[in-house]
């Protein structure tokens, strides 16, 4: 297997095996670093910690900080989908179309079969938090855009140009998935950091 070399903040140089994790190479460092870590930055990509690392740069585990914007893309992208979760399951039938971070936040653009009205907030609220409690993984499905379309299909506005990639937690089913192609974090708890 070849090898890629990572180059950290402190100027030290890793060599470890193309393929290896950002989760492998956090655990690498220390247990308590791996289960704070939220992502990586390689290069100038941020990627979830399950990802193959395949190329060589300079890599940063990215760990909840308000002053790092990583991180806050990070938390706030994995804040979009515990929202989308969470209104799916309140309002059954919803077409999702992306829920991205945003400056001072995040959104999930979407379209439920009847309209959110401001008293649905506080019960939205709450399923988020339940959803963040049961601290489900999310998982990446690596897909091609016909089959995202086939899984999400019934669920999505993006019909044209479906995401290859899915994330959804573990215990959900297939149908339940979110096109999506940004990182977020390793767990629905993740929401909270």
């Amino acid at each position: 297997m070849s090898q890629i070399e990572l180059t950290f903040p402190d100027g030290s140089v890793r060599s470890v095996a193309s393929g290896t994790t950002g989760l492998e190479i956090a655990k690498g460092i220390s247990e308590g670093l791996a289960r704070k870590a939220l992502g990586v930055k390689l290069g100038d990509k941020v990627l979830d910690l399950t990802r193959p690392l395949t190329e060589s740069g300079t890599i940063k585990i990215i760990t909840p900080s308000n002053d790092d914007p990583d991180a806050l893309m990070l938390l706030r992208h994995s804040c979009s989908h515990v929202l989308a979760e969470a209104i799916c399951d309140l309002f059954p039938g919803t077409k999702l179309a992306y829920g991205p971070a945003i400056e001072k936040g995040f959104y999930y653009d979407l379209m439920t079969p009847t309209p959110i009205q401001q008293s649905d907030f506080e019960r939205i609220e709450k399923r988020m938090k339940e959803i963040i409690k049961e601290d489900r993984p999310f998982v990446r499905c690596e897909v091609s855009a016909a089959d995202g379309l086939k899984r999400t299909g019934a669920r999505t506005l993006k019909t044209s140009a479906p995401a290859p990639t899915c994330l959804l937690p573990a215990s959900s089913r297939i149908s339940r998935c979110s096109p999506c192609r940004a990182p977020t974090g390793m767990a629905t708890r993740t929401a909270t950091s």
